[in-house]
């Protein structure tokens, strides 16, 4: 008796697929996407020298995801480092100099002021003339403004010098800045997933296993970290059957991956629907409220392709 049995079944069968297929549904595409997704971007331009950017492969956060050739920032800074380092040098030097510059005008002028006191006492003993009196005061005053131009001289190189080690510490620090930036750390913990920046269409935009030797543009999105907040799914309704689409309306989904003939269909709950088409079609989100199995191994699964059918039938009474 086992034709009764499967003709039951073809008959179940039947009336499942003429549910799944019947006018009171919407038929859409759509995609598996995570709840929250943290973008990754090339930190800087360059030529990836390794890489462990693999669709679906989880990472813990610090992890180092991508690491640039970096020869070039190294050798600017190794001669930033030895420019640096003849500058203080350099200043270094200059400041002894300007120290034993300062004691010996200290002695230099304490002898002409002996002078100059001796001569001023030859003077009023009348030993000195006034015009030798005069030429000794105006040796003194010489040595000084010629003292204080070298001073300056001294200092203003100084100050030069200084100038310059500040530039050269700006420019280390933003070498070191692009040298940091050609290793790339994972900012959180989670899957990887190569996915394209576009909402609405959903084509993948991102890197393939052989990576290493190619070059990336600074800014590129290479693709998302999923952080393991669940999963939804991003459909876009028709739209010449948009007046019968609502938020809360039913919706059930399969995937590729997940055959509806031998898991069932996926549930969910249609959420919010964009006010403006795209293509022809209103992008919408559908928010997923099945068996916490199901939601477990929608997440191992990560994105992908599928379909919905909304139950609109509700909307026609």
């Amino acid at each position: 008796m086992a034709f009764p049995v499967v003709l039951v079944g073809v008959m179940a069968a039947s009336a499942l697929t003429l549910m799944w297929m019947g006018p009171g549904f919407v038929d859409c595409p759509g995609r598996l996407l995570p709840k929250d997704r943290v973008p990754v971007f090339a930190p800087e331009g360059g030529v990836i020298r390794s890489s462990t950017l693999r669709d679906g492969r989880f990472v813990r956060q610090g992890e180092v995801l991508m690491v640039l050739e970096d020869s070039w920032p190294r050798r600017n800074l190794e001669i930033l480092r030895i420019e640096s380092a003849a500058l203080r040098s350099s200043l270094t030097a200059l400041e002894e100099g300007l120290e034993l510059f300062r004691a010996l005008r200290t002695v230099e002028e304490a002898e002409l002021r002996r002078l100059v006191e001796n001569d001023r006492v030859l003077f009023e003993s009348a030993a000195l003339s006034r015009a030798e009196l005069a030429r000794s005061a105006y040796r003194l005053e010489a040595y000084r403004a010629q003292a204080d131009r070298d001073e300056a001289e001294l200092r203003s190189s100084g100050m030069e010098i200084r100038h310059q080690l500040a530039a050269k510490e700006v420019e280390t620090a933003l070498w070191s800045e692009r040298l940091d930036r050609c290793r790339l750390s994972a900012p959180i913990s989670g899957r990887f997933f190569v996915e394209s920046s576009d909402p609405s269409r959903w084509s993948a935009d991102g890197f393939d296993d052989r990576q290493s030797g190619e070059w990336v543009e600074r800014g590129r999105l290479l693709g998302y970290l999923i952080p393991g907040t669940g999963m939804e799914a991003r459909i876009l309704i028709p739209q010449n059957r948009i007046s019968r689409c609502r938020p809360g309306q039913e919706v059930r989904m399969t995937l590729e991956a997940r055959p509806q003939w031998r898991y069932g269909p996926i549930n969910g709950r249609l959420g919010r629907v964009e006010a403006l088409a795209v293509d022809g079609a209103f992008p919408a989100v559908v928010e997923i409220h099945d068996d916490p199995d199901v939601l477990d191994e929608l997440q191992n699964l990560g994105c992908a392709d599928l379909r919905a059918r909304i139950d609109v039938r509700e909307s026609r009474k």
